[in-house]
């Protein structure tokens, strides 16, 4: 049916009952030979009361159904609608469930266009130092930078593009002892172009862009002592052909031991950006969309290691067993039941 909203309208040989839901009891099938069509109006509902709506549509639908039911061993029912009450709630709640993601982790997530550039991450940063302690012992002081403020500066060449994260002040906050008061944080991240080769007719079309260098600036308190630092990080293997972009579940970056700072007595050891996804020089008219992504996880996983590993020795013990088998020899002679039986000496 093309508008089945419009049913009733079509049915003229039928008495047409609006059913009053306050008063299912009182419903009563038309006298004579005329049929009767009851209407039941759910009414709309709002996106955000849909589980406890469709438990009233249920039990009212369950107390019509009874009703008729007693009245006439036979029956039809239709349940149709003009327009779905949910709106865009409904889309919203299928890719909550693609991403298996609560209501609290899809607010933590952050996505920006930026024009030239999108960058998301799945939940808030986090920054990690590490802290000297008695006797040569370290700790680790974790950070949740929380939301960051964009900046990008889509212009800076033809072949470069800057973007510039920054978070608010953090602290103050008393670990092990020390007080530590974290400010002035920014990662810049520089997108690089790499060009069409000679040989390609329109030389000056971007091929593919790599992210470097990388630098992370903050100033940091212990206790009474302040010092301002810039750490380069190696985001070098964060790359992607044009209009695909680069994307990590989970990664971080982090500094070598050799580079940890031992007179401050804290060092800055690693940088973690949840579900990082990024994309670089982008078209004036790109949608709003990640192009396809440029996974960091690798084919050969150490599963897919794992289970290739497993499966070859199973297939050297099948392989083994079948030459056993294979090397059982056939009895040359064999006893013969209408002739004398065999005799095999068994004397020393």
């Amino acid at each position: 049916m093309s508008n089945p909203s419009q049913l009733s309208e079509q049915l003229d040989a039928y008495r047409r009952v609006t059913v009053d839901t306050q008063d299912v009891e009182s419903l009563q099938l038309a006298d004579g030979a005329q049929k009767t069509l009851f209407l039941v109006y759910v009414g709309e509902r709002a996106a955000s009361e849909r589980q406890a709506a469709l438990r009233r549509t249920d039990e009212l639908i369950s107390t019509v159904l009874a009703r008729v039911k007693s009245l006439t061993g036979k029956y039809s029912a239709v349940l149709t609608g003009k327009h779905t009450t949910m709106g865009g709630e409904a889309q919203r709640r299928k890719v909550r469930s693609l991403k298996a993601a609560d209501e609290s982790a899809a607010d933590a997530s952050q996505f920006e266009n930026l024009g030239c550039v999108f960058i998301y991450t799945s939940a808030p940063a986090v920054i990690r130092f590490s802290l000297a302690g008695d006797k040569g012992a370290r700790s680790t002081w974790r950070v949740d930078l929380g939301n960051a403020t964009f900046a990008a500066d889509c212009n800076a060449s033809d072949s470069s593009q800057t973007v510039t994260l920054s978070w608010n002040d953090i602290g103050p906050k008393d670990h092990d002892q020390h007080t530590l008061t974290l400010a002035n944080i920014d990662l810049q991240l520089n997108f690089q172009a790499k060009m069409s080769g000679n040989d390609d007719p329109d030389k000056n079309k971007v091929s593919s862009w790599t992210l470097e260098p990388v630098t992370l600036t903050y100033s940091i308190t212990l206790d009474n002592e302040t010092i301002d630092r810039v750490e380069p990080l190696d985001f070098s293997n964060v790359y992607a052909p044009m209009e695909f972009s680069y994307h990590c579940t989970n990664r971080s970056w982090m500094l070598s031991r050799q580079n940890l700072t031992e007179d401050f007595g804290v060092a800055f050891s690693a940088l973690e950006l949840p579900g990082f996804q990024v994309q670089a020089f982008l078209s004036d008219d790109a949608p709003e969309t990640f192009g396809r992504a440029w996974d960091c996880t690798t084919f050969f996983t150490i599963p897919i290691w794992s289970g290739l590993f497993l499966s070859l020795i199973l297939l050297l013990v099948l392989v083994w067993s079948l030459m056993m088998l294979a090397s059982v020899p056939t009895m040359d002679r064999f006893d013969d039941p209408r002739g004398q039986p065999l005799h095999v000496p068994n004397a020393e």
